[in-house]
């Protein structure tokens, strides 16, 4: 045997290896990223956002509103960012993080973990804003203890996206860009 061939057989094996260990990377971090769109997105079609008491001053009844039902009560409102998060602002932020996190993962490149690190924080600053609303924030500092699982589920998912992205964009490269 040549040492041509021990070398093209160590080449080889490196490469093989190299290929295993992107790939792992790829379906640990497309995890993270499909995890975070199935929250994101399961946030917005079932659980309840937010619960109203009893109020039995006014005769009000206990009201949960999921994100549709808050959709409808936002539209028109005195907040043009609620109003626009619950129409469709959400989802466009939704969308934009996980395709840019699905980017990161797929390109490993740090352009596009900062883009979604710059997104994941927009759109964490409007879901904020949006469960905010009109309220002072002392006001919205008392009705934290309303929010139920969806709007967790958003601050959590969000959350989990901009650790990711920031792993992603601070992380020593391992392995060379394709």
């Amino acid at each position: 045997m040549s040492n041509d061939d021990i070398s093209s057989k160590a080449i080889m094996r490196t490469a093989r290896a190299a290929n295993k260990r992107v790939a792992g990377r790829e379906i640990r971090e497309g995890s993270i990223v499909l995890g975070t769109a199935i929250v994101l997105i399961g946030s917005t079609v079932g659980p309840d956002w937010l619960h109203s008491p009893a109020d039995p001053k006014t005769g009000t009844p206990s009201v949960a509103m999921d994100f549709s039902a808050l959709r409808v009560a936002t539209e028109g409102g005195p907040s043009a960012v609620q109003t626009a998060y619950f129409g469709w602002l959400s989802w466009m932020l939704f969308v934009g993080v996980i395709v840019l996190g699905a980017l990161t993962v797929r390109s490993a490149s740090r352009l596009w973990a900062a883009a979604g690190l710059v997104a994941g924080l927009m759109a964490l600053f409007f879901s904020v804003l949006a469960i905010k609303g009109p309220l002072t924030w002392s006001q919205t500092a008392e009705t934290l203890p309303n929010i139920r699982l969806g709007g967790y589920m958003v601050l959590v998912g969000l959350s989990a996206m901009l650790v990711f992205s920031a792993f992603r964009l601070f992380a020593p490269r391992t392995a060379p860009p394709r």
